[in-house]
């Protein structure tokens, strides 16, 4: 059995909060839980739950950022699913709401 940290299951718990069409940043995620976006990168790198949606985390500046593919099709088919368009490294197409 994988044994998760306190901060990890508070950050998939959050990310299980998110409505369709809602999308946060890994910046927003650290500033929320006291932690850096990099160190937020790796507990979203390390879940293997599916049903926590680790594919609505972008960076700050709107580029993708990393995925680990859990769900067996990529981050932009994901997001496009719930309505975002046209990403080409952007989010275009649709005004990003993004949660802190």
């Amino acid at each position: 059995m994988e044994k998760k940290s306190l901060l990890a299951k508070r950050i998939y718990r959050y990310l299980k909060t998110l409505k369709k069409g809602e999308v946060t940043t890994y910046k927003a995620l650290a500033e929320r839980f006291g932690t850096s976006a990099r160190a937020v990168g790796r507990i979203l790198a390390a879940n293997r739950d599916s049903r926590v949606p680790c594919y609505k985390v972008i960076k700050s500046n709107g580029a993708l950022g990393g995925y680990n593919g859990l769900l067996g099709k990529s981050k932009k088919e994901l997001l496009e699913t719930e309505g975002f368009r046209g990403f080409v490294g952007r989010c275009r197409g649709k005004q990003i709401r993004i949660r802190r």
